[in-house]
């Protein structure tokens, strides 16, 4: 079909007595794109479209042929004759585009323009823009994360029969007649980037069609036709094997990132991706292997017991974690208990945990501060590389920042984060190292942070929209250094391609420049799937979330007040870090190094960035990072690292 990459053809299959592609009348009647095409489709795929029989009902279907998904909305249709027939709206767009996850975020048939009158249309149709598609999948697939625990039984079982024949086509019995969207979502959400085959598959279907993988029935008798090729299940039978122990505890540990969110929704599905990189073998053993990953990191999870006849999802109340688990993103507060003696002095800097009454004056009150440049910044320990000239945009488009009012700041506030109490800042502990704390915290004004990442869904730290990751090529590093100004700018950064922004944010750039890429990274954050965030997560890493300007960069007039620059700082990496090391293949060794970076450094607003970050109200560090952060503290030697003991980026 003729369409852009970044759209897709709609189609309206019915029975039409004027309709004179198939032989009764049934056929395409609307269309957006080339008519040959819709017919040509038509012709491929006719024997799913004419669905029929007392068990036709509503389905979901997804068709994939060579380059081109068809997902198709199936509904029952009375004619204008009296006849009882279906009627089929369908999307037609790339595989990259209509991912399964996209597909299944779908489900609802709710984004703007479906709601046409599919029994009266006839002739041209509109295409559909991606992003129309985009925020009725991101409801979509929240309501089904929000029910998934309705469907745990089926989805155990769904999990267990893929383990053991991972490269057969299913029929599932869907008994109930709700849970094959569940089933499918929960599917994906854990072994999509395991297995090769293709994802199609209708959610209700009275035929078993060999193009399909997954066919849902309402029941075996008179529902489908046998055909050998297939493997029916009932997937709340139970065969008492090793395939139904594996499977319940994926779906523990599943429902279970999915109540926390903040990246936990990834864990099992990164687990499994890990355990298969590391060595092939049956999809049994690379579970088993995911599994002492997950129990390692999280311990394991305690989940409500869901029983078979769980109330219906509509007005249900979301699934939460047993009282008391501990998610993976809790730090400890007791498992590591410092020697109170005063540590022996070395050369050389050391850092002190203990907080000194601090000596800066109090800054005057700030009534109204404009950027203005700033002085040549300290060297610091990592060089960077040569910043790339950027013009400074035009005076009225330089930003302004306000602080946020409230008190003078405390000289010696009480932390807030029991991570900071237990690195021993209070205002009564006294220092370990002789001579008190070289680097102490600055005394700034409050910032409200603006580097803010995608609108928080319930229960989840942005809402989950699994779409394609937008790949287009529009020469963005090397036109951005052109722009003249901030609008100029801000054009270019939207037509961008998502990987093209994560190569602008790996160079130098105007600290405005710097903004309009993350705010349109944190816009398609939602759309991004976790291999693209880990991306963006090393990226900030990688320049140490710009809590600094780089070393021997000339100042910009966009460059923010120090306690601006701190505020950004801590944000990003609450939506663009912290998420990924709760996913559990974050790289911890990577962000206990920066926090050391950042605590010492001579800038003030690296110090207050350190502090912000980890006095949060959940940090989400690992183990591993407080355990480095409280050995420099205590003037602990550093260990070396042991061969594949830390996450990191390849």
């Amino acid at each position: 079909m003729t369409r852009s990459e970044n759209e897709v053809d709609q189609i309206v299959f019915r029975w039409d007595s004027e309709n004179l592609t198939g032989s009764t009348g049934f056929g395409p009647v609307a269309w957006s794109g080339p008519r040959d095409e819709a017919e040509n489709l038509f012709r491929t795929s006719g024997p799913v479209l004419r669905a029929s029989g007392e068990e036709t009902r509503p389905a979901l279907i997804r068709l994939q042929r060579r380059a081109d998904v068809m997902l198709i909305r199936r509904t029952p249709f009375a004619d204008a004759d009296g006849g009882t027939s279906v009627l089929c709206h369908a999307l037609v767009g790339s595989p990259a585009l209509l991912e399964p996850a996209v597909c299944l975020g779908l489900h609802a048939w709710n984004w703007e323009g479906a709601e046409l009158n599919a029994a009266e249309a006839r002739g041209r149709l509109p295409v559909v823009p991606e992003d129309v598609l985009v925020p009725a999948t991101g409801r979509g697939q929240g309501e089904l994360d929000r029910i998934l625990a309705y469907a745990a039984e089926e989805l155990t079982g769904a999990v267990a029969e893929l383990l053991r024949h991972p490269d057969e086509r299913f029929t599932v019995l869907d008994e109930r007649g709700d849970t094959a969207c569940q089933v499918l979502w929960g599917l994906h959400s854990m072994f999509g980037t395991l297995t090769d085959r293709r994802w199609t598959f209708a959610t209700h279907d009275t035929v078993e069609l060999p193009a399909l993988r997954f066919v849902f029935v309402g029941r075996w008798s008179g529902a489908a036709s046998r055909n050998t090729e297939r493997r029916r299940v009932d997937p709340r039978e139970r065969s008492g094997d090793a395939a139904d122990e594996i499977a319940a505890r994926l779906v523990r540990h599943h429902l279970q990132g999915v109540a926390e969110g903040d990246g936990g929704e990834y864990a099992v599905g990164s687990a499994l991706h890990a355990a298969s990189s590391a060595r092939r073998g049956p999809l049994l053993e690379t579970a088993t292997r995911a599994l002492a990953a997950l129990d390692g990191r999280a311990g394991t999870p305690t989940v409500p017991h869901v029983p078979a006849q769980a109330a219906a999802p509509t007005g249900r109340t979301p699934w939460a974690p047993a009282p008391g688990f501990p998610g993976p993103t809790e730090r400890p507060d007791l498992w590591f208990r410092p020697d109170p003696r005063p540590a022996p002095p070395r050369s050389g800097p050391t850092a002190v945990a203990g907080a000194v009454p601090r000596s800066e004056p109090k800054p005057e009150p700030m009534l109204k501060p404009e950027p203005v440049l700033k002085p040549e910044p300290e060297p610091q320990i990592d060089p960077a590389p040569e910043p790339m000239p950027v013009p400074a945009p035009e005076p009225a488009l330089r930003p302004t920042y306000e602080p946020v009012p409230g008190p003078d700041p405390d000289p010696t506030p009480e932390p807030r984060g029991s991570g900071a109490r237990a690195l021993g800042t209070g205002p009564h502990e006294p220092s370990h190292r002789p001579g008190g704390d070289p680097y102490p915290r600055p005394v700034l004004p409050q910032a409200a942070p603006e580097w803010t990442g995608p609108s928080a869904a319930p229960g989840r730290s942005w809402p989950r929209v699994r779409g394609r990751e937008k790949d287009v090529e529009t020469g963005l590093v090397h036109k951005l250094p052109a722009a003249r100004t901030v609008e100029e700018a801000r054009g270019l950064v939207e037509r961008a391609g998502s990987r093209e922004l994560l190569a602008a944010l790996g160079r130098p750039q105007a600290y405005v420049v710097l903004a309009l890429l993350l705010g349109e990274a944190a816009r398609r954050l939602p759309s991004w799937e976790h291999p693209m965030r880990r991306e963006l997560c090393a990226a900030a890493l990688g320049q140490d979330l710009w809590a600094v300007a780089p070393p021997g960069a000339d100042a910009d007039p966009s460059d923010p007040p120090e306690e601006q620059r701190a505020a950004n700082a801590a944000e990003l990496y609450l939506w663009a870090v912290r998420p990924v090391l709760a996913g559990g293949d974050g790289p911890a060794g990577t962000v206990a190094a920066l926090l050391s970076r950042l605590r010492t450094s001579p800038a003030p607003s690296a110090r207050e960035a350190f502090w912000l970050i980890i006095e949060g109200e959940r940090p989400g560090l690992p183990e591993v990072v407080w355990l480095t952060l409280l050995k420099e503290a205590y003037g602990v030697p550093r260990t070396a690292p042991r061969a594949g003991g830390g996450a990191a980026y390849r």
